[in-house]
């Protein structure tokens, strides 16, 4: 118990939020762009799209609107989704993600690089 309570009090910024079992992510941080990238398809593979640091895309554009598998963070940050434009609609928390799971699988309107 005491090595749980431990592990949980030093999770703090950076722990993610559960993800569907089918998903694919880890605590690594591979972005090089400072920030954070949705990909199209899983593998990050497709188009992408980039979102600087501490920054909001309150609509993906109809381009990636609903198409996003996967995610590349930089170190320090995590990725927030929300299904509905304007952050609306349920939300979920990620890391850097080879493919997201298909609960949130191409369903993504807005997002947000979230970097302490």
């Amino acid at each position: 118990m005491l090595f749980f309570l431990a592990l949980s009090i030093s999770c703090t910024f950076l722990c993610i939020d559960a993800v569907a079992g089918d998903g694919i992510c880890s605590t690594g941080a591979s972005a090089t762009t400072g920030g954070c990238v949705a990909y199209e398809h899983a593998d990050f593979d497709g188009r992408h799209q980039d979102l600087r640091p501490n920054h909001i895309k309150t609509y993906v554009g109809d381009r990636m609107n609903d198409k996003i598998s996967s995610f590349r963070v930089s170190p320090g940050c995590r990725v927030v989704v929300w299904e509905d434009r304007d952050k609306g609609g349920a939300s979920q928390a990620f890391g850097e993600c080879q493919y997201i799971g298909d609960d949130w699988n191409d369903d993504i309107s807005s997002w947000q690089c979230e970097c302490r």
